[in-house]
């Protein structure tokens, strides 16, 4: 089945990389498949280590989103357990910084195998490409 084989590939790619953890897709893909929390990760890409004021501040003022903070607070809890942010306590502030580990991981071990191309050939190829103008 389809499983068993999905299964079976990720236990192969994981073996090939006996060096890193394995890489929990279900809960990565589960919270990258929201939008809100997609637009957390860009805010922390942007400017890391912000607090759930600063991030609440941001995405309702300058994105005109929405949401409380409660409601992002959910968001931000669902990155953490799948490992896209840490969270730090400095003072009285939890700061939320992001994690690039596992969008790393999950490239290696699985989106770049199933473009069917080695993801280090792909970046040679792109700068490359810029080099001669491309």
């Amino acid at each position: 089945s389809f499983w068993r084989m999905s299964c079976n590939r990720e236990v192969a790619l994981e073996t090939r990389i006996p060096h890193k953890a394995p890489v929990d897709l279900d809960l990565l893909f589960k919270a990258l498949a929201d939008p809100t929390r997609r637009r957390l990760l860009a805010e922390l890409d942007a400017l890391d280590g912000q607090t759930l004021f600063d991030l609440h501040v941001r995405l309702v003022s300058w994105d005109a989103l929405a949401i409380s903070r409660q409601a992002l607070s959910k968001h931000l809890v669902v990155l953490e357990e799948a490992g896209l942010i840490r969270i730090e306590w400095q003072w009285r502030s939890k700061h939320h910084f992001i994690e690039r580990k596992p969008l790393r991981r999950m490239l290696l071990t699985w989106l770049g195998p199933l473009a069917g191309r080695d993801v280090e050939d792909e970046h040679a190829e792109d700068r490359r490409d810029e080099h001669l103008g491309g």
